[in-house]
């Protein structure tokens, strides 16, 4: 079986405004499901700052980026979910070409830290593999 997840709009910052990518851990489990777990850079994700940009300030969405850097947790969490279905829509988890619909679990946003660094979230998604559906 291959397994395909593409992360292409996912980013992740070092610094406050130099991006890496996400770190991304899959869980699959004895009922087909899949555990997706993402840690990334979520305020990138917000500003649809992609992995095309090595810099956050090569960016035009460089204002709103470090608007939400300065947001609480729950702000933050509000303006996730505000785009939430349009950033789950964009990650593709596929099993022999066949794409699994992925539904957001849990995130959890860390209190806001040093502005300097970036802060890294973790996404807890849920998608199925196909062999979920043929058992």
């Amino acid at each position: 079986m291959l397994v395909m997840l593409s992360l292409w709009p996912l980013a992740q910052s070092a610094d406050a405004h130099q991006l890496r990518p996400a770190i991304v851990n899959l869980e699959f489990t004895q009922n087909g499901s899949v555990k997706v777990h993402i840690q990334t850079n979520i305020e990138s994700l917000i500003a649809g700052i992609d992995s095309s940009h090595d810099d956050t300030d090569d960016s035009p969405q460089t204002e709103l980026y470090n608007q939400l850097r300065a947001l609480s947790s729950e702000q933050l969490t509000r303006e996730f979910k505000l785009l939430e279905e349009s950033i789950i829509s964009q990650l593709n988890l596929a099993f022999d070409g066949v794409k699994s619909d992925l539904s957001l679990v849990r995130l959890d946003i860390p209190v806001i830290g040093n502005l300097d660094k970036s802060r890294l979230s973790d996404l807890h998604l849920l998608g199925m593999s196909i062999h979920a559906y043929t058992l």
